[in-house]
């Protein structure tokens, strides 16, 4: 978690960059669907994580000054910093782009490794909730606001993570109940008891 001035930056930053490959795997995966439904909850997904990674960026940008384009150093300070969720969201997104196509089967089994991840990134974003107050002061940024958007993004992974439930609630295969039951009974007159004499 961040410790410093600039640890606050380079946190912020990188949880933008993962936003950004967030945005790609479900940008991915919404081609590669085959169920329209899931599909467009897909996209749903995605272009709310696009949004999210803009909304972190601008922060970012407003902390720091010094931004340049990820380098692969960058990407194992990524890792350092975000831990296994950086690197299940990249190891998943390699695996969509392997994938030619996608059926509810596959989307259903995927759907714990996605909601871990939001699970990782809600619990950071909490986090800056509660530094919200000393990023204010350090940033001159209004603590109100600041607050504000990190609810927001807060609620916006949460929303995903229930989505993915629906997802995966549309993509298993439900059992079919019948009106009207088959009952088989391998000895039918053993309740019958004949009268006594």
């Amino acid at each position: 978690m961040p410790k410093g001035r600039n640890d606050i930056a380079r946190f912020l930053h990188c949880l933008s960059d993962l936003e950004w490959k967030v945005f790609l795997l479900y940008q991915g995966l919404s081609k590669k669907s085959q169920n329209r439904y899931v599909k467009s909850l897909l996209i749903y997904i995605a272009y709310g994580s696009l949004k999210d990674s803009v909304i972190l960026q601008s922060i970012s940008r407003t902390i720091s000054a010094r931004r340049k384009t990820q380098s692969n150093a960058e990407d194992k300070e990524y890792q350092k910093i975000l831990g296994e969720v950086w690197k299940k969201v990249k190891d998943l997104l390699k695996a969509v782009s392997k994938t030619k196509k996608m059926d509810d089967k596959t989307l259903a089994s995927l759907e714990d490794k996605l909601g871990s991840i939001y699970t990782i990134v809600s619990v950071q974003l909490k986090t800056l909730q509660f530094l919200a107050k000393e990023i204010s002061e350090l940033y001159n940024v209004t603590l109100e606001d600041l607050q504000g958007i990190f609810e927001l993004l807060y609620r916006d992974e949460q929303d995903s993570a229930e989505i993915l439930i629906k997802i995966k609630n549309s993509c298993t295969p439900k059992m079919q109940t019948s009106l009207n039951p088959t009952v088989k009974y391998q000895n039918p007159d053993s309740w019958y008891q004949s009268p006594v004499k």
